[in-house]
């Protein structure tokens, strides 16, 4: 390779890998002996980005190149390969000088979840389901690092499905480096058609691996009383989410300070069409329940329907159990004047740890928003996995 890239007017290099964590590379035993080892094995992801990037930016007069395990963790402890993030498993990636760029299709023949978030009659695609989005889309873009947190998410101009299917176009980009490797991204959905109106907007935070869960002092939930309203009457008269956002399953306790509730999980195999692995980074499902509880709140005390506009930071810790989630909201003292601010707190219902944390949460109210409730098909609470 160093001969030949002297010689011709053009750069040739050799690369050389280690074993790849594939099966038909890697017995089960052989993967076994290399641990024992210490030997790493590459994660496809990764590997293809390495071989990527190589081709892309290397120079010449570089005779070899070598990649080492740190920056990626074990590959038995990978969860952000291609196949495993379910929103974008099929959305075509391309990198740019300065990051990664997206094209997503929302389809209502795959994306099946938009047929029970209407408003007015028109499926719109979940602010919860637009963050999961963004983070799934940095997690594959950067698929050595992990998503630990979500930052400045705000919802700008939500997507309305006024057509079969929408383009959508996901930029996600590095911001200034203060080390070796990006660890906030920046991140943009716009529409792919001239002017291109940004419609959501986050910063992701990646680390080498999620934190582990702190152990926190909820506020007390001050002055709290039974909810008067069973679960299926909350889903007829004050809710507009059809059964699969149907995932509040009790309200333990309500005031004017908050509200204590049990949510369900998800599965997106339950979700997206033809899908049957991959797991959600920040359960979409668990999300938008406890958005719901925003609507329950404004609607006992302000006789208002509340919509999302955006938070300051979602914490994440890992993923809930099949148990469930307990779900602590408590509002901000700043909430007041059509607009709500409060913290979330999520934590799994068998273990009482920590699973993710959403600071300064944002809503906007009205009393003409309360035309959006209405009769919708109940399922049977529980988990929805």
């Amino acid at each position: 390779a160093v001969y030949l890239d002297r010689a011709w007017p053009c750069r040739a290099v050799a690369m050389n890998w280690g074993p790849w964590d594939t099966e038909g590379m890697v017995s089960a035993e052989v993967r076994k002996q290399f641990a024992q080892r210490g030997v790493e094995l590459i994660p496809p992801a990764i590997g293809l980005r390495m071989l990527e990037e190589e081709i892309l930016y290397g120079r010449r007069g570089e005779a070899e190149v070598v990649i080492g395990g740190a920056g990626w963790q074990p590959a038995e402890k990978a969860q952000t390969s291609h196949s495993l993030l379910p929103l974008i498993a099929h959305a075509p990636l391309s990198r740019t000088e300065n990051g990664i760029e997206l094209i997503r299709k929302i389809n209502p023949n795959f994306d099946r979840y938009l047929d029970d978030h209407r408003l007015d009659g028109q499926p719109v695609l979940p602010f919860a389901v637009a963050t999961e989005l963004m983070a799934e889309a940095v997690a594959q873009g950067w698929p050595e690092m992990q998503v630990t947190a979500i930052q400045e998410a705000r919802l700008l101009q939500g997507v309305v499905l006024d057509s079969e299917t929408k383009a959508l176009r996901i930029v996600a980009k590095p911001k200034p480096l203060n080390g070796s490797a990006p660890s906030h991204i920046a991140v943009e959905v716009t529409g792919t058609t001239r002017p291109r109106r940004v419609h959501y907007r986050a910063t992701i935070q990646l680390a080498s691996r999620l934190p582990d869960a702190p152990a926190i002092t909820i506020p007390p939930l001050s002055d709290g009383h039974a909810f008067s309203m069973d679960v299926p009457s909350l889903y007829r008269h004050w809710l507009f989410h059809g059964p699969s956002f149907q995932g509040i399953e009790r309200i333990d306790s309500l005031s004017a300070s908050g509200i204590r509730a049990q949510l369900a999980t998800s599965a997106p195999r339950n979700w997206l069409a033809g899908v049957t692995a991959g797991e959600w980074l920040f359960d979409p499902l668990m999300f938008d329940s406890a958005l719901q509880l925003l609507v329950v709140w404004a609607r006992e005390h302000w006789d208002m329907t509340a919509l999302p506009s955006g938070f300051e930071q979602c914490r994440l810790f890992g993923r809930p159990s099949s148990a469930g989630v307990l779900c602590e909201l408590r509002l901000r003292s700043n909430t007041g004047h059509q607009t709500i601010h409060s913290d979330i707190f999520f934590l799994d219902a068998a273990t009482r740890r920590v699973v993710a944390i959403v600071e300064d949460m944002q809503g906007a109210c009205s009393k003409a928003l309360n035309r959006l409730a209405g009769p919708k098909v109940m399922v049977a609470t529980g988990n929805l996995s």
